[in-house]
């Protein structure tokens, strides 16, 4: 595990000594490009996830929006494709401060069902062109515990390093679950290390590459994966609403970094979700 977060840190670092040799003091603009936007939602705005790229999901390896998740086949048995929907919402509490709920996440095919409330809070402190933000999230069940429907919390860091035309991203989450069957109970403690490093292209669009680190069970060995994605999205304002159409194409276990010994092919290529939609931001407060 300690080899992977090394070789994390260390993209992370090269990808920040790159910044630095452009460094200068650079204002977020909520209404700008993509690069220069704030990680948080300003005081008094409004802001609708409902498409990849919505800060609030940075770090879970799981987009909002319209999702459909792809499984490798089993032999000559092909997989059903799944498809899953997400929306959510945050509010600009105070000049750093958001709060928000995300709606349950909707399985919507082969066949339909529910899952569970997550609701967060995120506090972030501005410094020229670096943010740093701190977020706990809380999820309710709403499922049966036969069902899966457990209490979760994920506290985590959010770094943003930005300068004119890109930014990096670094975060380090810590996905919590407090699982019961019967009499037994057991927690679920997971690592998220997610790492982004985005582009502008012109005034309007954006690219953007995802890596990082994740580890979904501490207690467990082979659980350790280094994701892989691509995205990007385009930028209309419509009067007072700012509307990001955004897409994305992700292998969340791309790398099996803790696969044994025995297993020659460690890249999980036919497993992937692709994910598309729009966030809407509404300019109440005016962005300040």
């Amino acid at each position: 595990m300690m080899r992977h977060l090394t070789w994390l840190l260390l993209v992370a670092g090269f990808c920040a000594s790159g910044e630095d040799a452009y460094a200068k003091k650079i204002k977020m603009r909520p209404e700008g490009p993509m690069s220069l936007r704030p990680i948080h939602v300003t005081p008094g705005d409004i802001q609708v996830y409902m498409g990849p790229y919505a800060a609030p999901k940075f770090g879970t390896f799981n987009e909002a929006g319209l999702t459909m998740f792809k499984l490798p086949d089993f032999g000559d048995e092909k997989t059903d494709d799944f498809w899953f929907f997400q929306t959510g919402i945050g509010y600009g509490v105070t000049k750093g401060l958001e709060v928000g709920a995300l709606m349950p996440s909707t399985q919507i095919s082969p066949e339909t069902r529910s899952g569970d409330l997550p609701i967060y809070g995120r506090y972030v402190s501005d410094n020229d062109s670096t943010a740093v933000g701190i977020q706990l999230g809380v999820t309710i069940p709403l499922r049966s515990e036969e069902d899966a429907g457990f209490w979760k919390v994920n506290p985590g860091l959010h770094v943003d390093s930005r300068w004119d035309g890109g930014r990096v991203e670094l975060g380090v989450f810590i996905p919590t679950t407090f699982m019961k069957q019967g009499d037994e109970s057991y927690t679920r403690i997971e690592g998220n290390f997610p790492l982004r490093v985005l582009f502008d292209v012109g005034k309007r669009g954006f690219l953007a590459l995802d890596t990082g680190y994740r580890n979904l069970d501490f207690d467990q060995d082979y659980l350790s994966f280094i994701p892989l994605g691509f995205g990007g999205g385009y930028t209309v304002k419509a009067g007072d609403v700012l509307l990001d159409f955004t897409g994305s194409l992700m292998w969340q276990t791309f790398l099996w970094a803790g696969a044994p010994d025995e297993v020659d092919d460690q890249i999980i290529e036919d497993s992937y979700t692709i994910s598309f939609g729009v966030n809407a931001r509404f300019e109440l407060g005016g962005g300040k």
